[in-house]
């Protein structure tokens, strides 16, 4: 119990010492309301970072949709227009669209413009500029000579795609493609063109989706809007607002209002469309503001709430038992050593007990110090002298040996150190609170864990703590100390001891050069590993033999069994193998000439593997006698297969190089002459090897391509990808596919060329247009045959249009309920100039059945030569009206099929226009 307060004393606590209480206890709460605090803002950095972090990635994710958007914007632009030119290259390629009267062109046109909703008008204009017919009604001639596409399509000879118009015969805002009509060596002799509504359009360009509050705003060449999707302020036929520009930006680009994306597509028929897409940054960013403005409200709240949690606890915990523990330290300095403080404990831990505890030993012992200290006074005084003496001397040597002393009471944590250990820790007793908190604050955080544990084990075992550790001074300087402590027991004191002793050395100059061999020595077994080099030595005294541990690896030995010496040369072969000779010579010569060696030989492994190794060695003399040999070796199995990898490449590469299928040559860099050249390539070029390696790239070249091929070698140096013209020996000329690669060429620097000859690639690509062309006759002929209602006209068209698409110059067809046609319904068509009999075409004859009976059997396709034709029907008036005065002319049938599988009649194709009837048709 605490003691009454000395006569004269008001209160608790002395004459001034309340206030100093209270200011130190305020401080106390402040503190804990500033650590929760400080505890709150790595939280409040991190909010702000991450909602900055936010921001920009969703920033970046809008510009990348706004990059989608005009991509997909540009490809759908693309599709169309691709779309309109296969459209009108197959109308284009039609037979006879330019022979056709004005009337039946006009329902041509009509009846495609039907089956292509799509667009809005189709035609075909002279080449002076007057619409021939098109498909929107009855209504005169139309001029459009003036039309901007017009002009373009006839002076290109190619499609083109025209801007905004108004159209002359539907009056509404239109898109026009246009394909001149072309004939080879001609100009062009008349146009087809496509017209298609601007709101159809920009429907397609709708389908494309945009990011939230994006808008998009698709241009032709002029500034005309074609399409405006998610804005109301700009009108589809307007002109483009003056504050967009077209000029290309990255998405990321724009003002600090909106985001955009420009884009131009068309190229390949220009002029250019622009495509413009955009997003309001201020709604991107708004859901991170939000984001961020919630989580400040929730850490304010946070902070508010821990201060005063703190604040209360604080007061309980803390202020009240240290507003005890100072009221009676100060009456203790006082003289009133009398004075205790009551036993409590605030929680875990109960340092506060611990120190009350600490506390009232420390008045009782004042109190018993002072009723004996002038009994011994005087012992003291002498004991004192000699102490100091003693001092003086260990203080002396602790400065030599960098020796310090020390003593922590485990009960109260008081912390003492000697004069040297502040010396060693790099601080000053003025400046520096000897406590053992502060004390572990100076240990290295990386011993600081192992340091703890070991002491903690060492004060419940009451037991010697022998450690080294490192620790940090304030200057920065990183120091090893070694420290020893031991349970201290006062003389008298009975019972566990609650105080330890102990000193601390540095020991920083040891250590450094312990752990710097320790180093040095993992260094050269790591090195020696990724090298795969190991030691040994041989002492010629006792041939003893020792190794590293890598030459135990290359060897594949049991590490735990010795290498012997024997053992050891037995790995490079039995008595008389050329590696066991090699090796023996090198040592014989070593041990009696001191001859270094430097050998790689095969070595067998333990296990019966073979390797290659390095083997080096020299001897070693003392007093003028060579008493060991030292040497390396290194497992170089890795470089000898790699070694033997390349020479079978070289060889193979030669080989190929040689035997290749295609013309390869190598030509130096910088005169362009021919340093090597393959079979393949002789036989394409018509020269020999010796004749191409006296030659440069000029010499298989036309004369017009000289200049470019100078400007291509100085700015390129031949490299990449590139198609030429090339010629051979007997002067023709033909197209190349070129690709060139630098590489050296003994020691010159070259290039490898591999030329393809693309003579076949351009065939098969002509030959594929014109297949494409006539699948596009074949759609239209379909369309064309599904509008007649009569079955009559159904024939009628489907001769026409069976003729039209296979290219020949007769059809007709036979429609019967029987496997034969003997009669039914008949329909012909014949080609202009043609012989063929304008009356209605007679029942075939019997033998003429019999020559169709496979079609109309086995309902497959019949090819008839001339030949076949005459000679299994001579003179039969039944086939007369196809054959007559074409007896050269093969024939085609095809069999119709019902809906059932059976057989309704038969298709007879005649004369075809080039050549003889194929699978194909």
């Amino acid at each position: 119990m605490s003691q009454p307060p000395a006569k004269g004393a008001q209160g608790p606590f002395p004459v001034g010492a309340e206030p100093v209480l209270r200011m130190k206890t305020r401080s106390v709460r402040s503190h804990l309301v500033l650590v929760v605090l400080a505890a709150m803002l790595p939280l409040l950095a991190w909010a702000l970072i991450k909602a900055v972090i936010d921001q920009r990635a969703a920033v970046a994710m809008a510009a990348t949709q706004l990059e989608i958007a005009a991509a997909r914007v540009v490809a759908s632009q693309d599709r169309i227009a691709l779309s309109a030119r296969s459209m009108l290259l197959g109308i284009a390629s039609t037979p006879g669209l330019l022979s056709l009267p004005q009337a039946e062109c006009q329902r041509y046109f009509k009846r495609l413009n039907a089956g292509l909703p799509a667009y809005s008008n189709l035609g075909l204009a002279d080449a002076d500029g007057r619409s021939r017919c098109h498909g929107v009604n009855d209504s005169a001639e139309m001029f459009i000579g003036d039309r901007e596409y017009f002009k373009a399509a006839m002076q290109r000879r190619d499609f083109v795609v025209g801007g905004y118009s108004i159209g002359r015969a539907t009056g509404q805002a239109k898109l026009t493609f246009a394909l001149p009509v072309l004939s080879e060596g001609q100009p062009p002799m008349a146009l087809v063109f496509a017209s298609m509504e601007v709101r159809e359009f920009s429907k397609m360009m709708e389908e494309v989706p945009l990011p939230a509050g994006g808008q998009m705003l698709v241009t032709d060449h002029a500034g005309i809007v074609l399409a405006a999707i998610g804005t109301t302020s700009v009108q589809v036929g307007q002109p483009r607002p003056t504050g967009v520009s077209v000029a290309p930006v990255p998405a990321s680009g724009g003002d600090e209002g909106r985001i955009f994306s420009v884009r131009a597509s068309g190229p390949t028929y220009a002029p250019d469309f622009y495509v413009v897409v955009s997003a309001d940054r201020r709604g991107i960013l708004a859901q991170g503001r939000m984001d961020l403005a919630e989580q400040l409200i929730a850490l304010a709240l946070a902070g508010l709430f821990g201060s005063a949690l703190a604040w209360r606890i604080g007061g309980r915990a803390i202020v009240h038992p240290a507003q005890e523990l100072l009221t009676a330290h100060q009456q203790i300095q006082e003289g009133r050593r009398q004075v205790r403080v009551a036993a409590r404990s605030n929680g875990a831990g109960s340092e506060f007990l611990r120190i009350g505890e600490g506390f009232n030993r420390m008045a009782e012992s004042l109190d018993e110090r002072d009723q004996a200290l002038a009994q011994r006074d005087h012992a003291l005084k002498a004991e004192l002298q000699r102490s100091l003496n003693v001092q003086r001397r260990l203080q002396g040597a602790q400065r030599i040996g960098r020796i310090g002393n020390w003593e922590v009471d485990l009960a109260t944590g008081a912390l003492w150190w000697s004069d040297e250990v502040y010396a060693l820790f790099g601080l000053r007793p003025d400046n520096f609170e000897c406590t053992w908190a502060n004390f572990l604050r100076q240990v290295h955080p990386a011993d600081r864990p192992r340091f703890e544990a070991q002491r903690d084990l060492a004060v419940a075992a009451a037991a010697e703590l022998d450690i080294e550790y490192r620790i940090i001074t304030p200057q920065g300087e990183v120091r090893w100390i070694h420290h020893v402590s031991q349970p201290h027991v006062q003389p008298g004191e009975a019972g566990e001891s609650t105080r330890r002793v102990g000193v601390m050395q540095e020991i920083t100059d040891r250590k450094q050069a312990a752990l710097a061999l320790a180093e040095g020595a993992d260094l050269q077994r790591r090195t020696g590993e990724m090298a795969q080099i190991g030691g040994w030595q041989l002492n010629l005294l006792d041939m003893q033999f020792t190794s590293s541990e890598q030459v135990l690896r290359i060897y594949r030995h049991d590490p735990l069994m010795p290498l012997g010496h024997a053992a050891a040369m037995a790995g490079f072969g039995p008595e008389g193998a050329d590696s066991r000779i090699a090796i023996e010579r090198a040592f014989e010569a070593a041990r009696e000439h001191g001859v270094p060696w430097d050998l790689e030989l095969p070595l067998t492994t333990a296990g019966g593997a073979t390797v290659w190794v390095r083997t080096q060695g020299r001897a070693v003399a003392e007093n003028g006698q060579i008493v060991r040999l030292v040497g390396a070796l290194q497992d170089i199995t890795a470089r000898k297969m790699a070694d033997r990898a390349a020479l079978e490449s070289e060889q193979r590469y030669s080989a190929l190089f040689a035997s290749a299928p295609v013309p390869m040559w190598v030509f130096d860099r910088d005169t362009l002459g021919f340093l090597a050249v393959n079979d393949a390539a002789a036989r394409a070029y018509g020269y020999t090897q010796e004749e191409f390696l006296r030659m440069s790239l000029f010499d298989i070249r036309p004369e017009s391509n000289h200049d470019a091929l100078r400007l291509h070698m100085g700015q390129t140096l031949g490299l990449g990808r590139q198609v030429w013209t090339h010629r051979r020996r007997d002067g023709s000329v033909f197209p190349v596919d070129v690709v060139a690669r630098p590489i050296s060429h003994d020691g010159r620097a070259a290039r490898f060329v591999v030329a393809l000859d693309l003579t076949v690639q351009r065939q098969a690509e002509a030959a594929m247009q014109a297949h494409l062309a006539m699948l596009q006759r074949a759609a239209d002929a379909a369309q064309a045959i599904t509008w007649h209602r009569t079955l009559r006209g159904l024939l009628q068209e489907v001769v026409e249009q069976a003729r039209g698409v296979i290219g020949s110059h007769r059809a007709r067809v036979w429609l019967s309920e029987s496997n034969a046609p003997t009669g039914g319904q008949q329909a012909w068509s014949a080609s202009p100039g043609q012989n063929e009999s304008a009356a209605e075409p007679r029942p075939a004859s019997p033998a003429w059945r019999e020559l169709f009976r496979p079609v109309l059997e086995h309902n497959r396709s019949v090819r008839l030569t001339p030949a076949i034709i005459a000679a299994q029907l001579p003179q039969q008036s039944g086939l007369q009206p196809l054959t007559a005065g074409t007896a050269s002319v093969g024939t085609l049938a095809v069999p119709l099929l019902g809906r059932s599988g059976a057989n309704i009649g038969l298709l007879q194709l005649s004369a075809k226009y080039d050549g003889d009837f194929t699978q194909q048709d």
